[in-house]
């Protein structure tokens, strides 16, 4: 019984194949089961010298003069799916001689939804002396091509 309706919708199936190459093609409105396609894929390390952030946290406000690298990995799918990973590892110091260091890590992961895409990132500036540590925060919108369309200046909190 179950081969007799096997048989049956193979010759059905194939009755429907043989009809429908008989005729003129046609589109069907079947959903799109591509893969997606990456358009941005970069993993770089970034050097960064002599990169200066005023610190808000003394009276009077003092620069802090960083450098090391930044780790920057981008990748864009056509889908609208967003991967972003900065890690930055920077030294500096301030005008009094206080050694200063950035080692945080930022991930950002979105799984559709088209461009533009934003969002805000917060690293922390540690003090290796008695000064409060310093928070400082971004806001970054990147398009579909993965250049940055708007970035804010920093804004900064101050830390015990």
């Amino acid at each position: 019984m179950k081969l007799q309706a096997g048989i049956t919708a193979l010759a059905v199936g194939l009755g429907m194949f043989v009809l429908a190459c008989d005729q003129a093609p046609t589109t069907l409105d079947a959903p799109d089961i591509r893969a997606a396609v990456k358009l941005v894929d970069t993993n770089e390390f970034v050097e960064i010298t002599d990169f200066a952030i005023e610190n808000p946290c003394v009276t009077p406000p003092e620069v802090i003069l960083f450098s090391g690298t930044s780790h920057d990995i981008v990748k864009i799918w056509d889908t609208g799916r967003l991967h972003l990973h900065l890690q930055f590892n920077l030294r500096g110091t301030d005008s009094n001689g206080v050694e200063w260091m950035v080692t945080d890590a930022f991930n950002w992961e979105r799984k559709g939804g088209g461009f533009p895409q934003t969002f805000n990132y917060t690293a922390k500036a540690v003090s290796k002396g008695s000064a409060d540590n310093v928070l400082f925060s971004q806001h970054r919108t990147v398009n579909a091509n993965g250049e940055v369309t708007a970035l804010t200046p920093f804004g900064f909190k101050c830390v015990g």
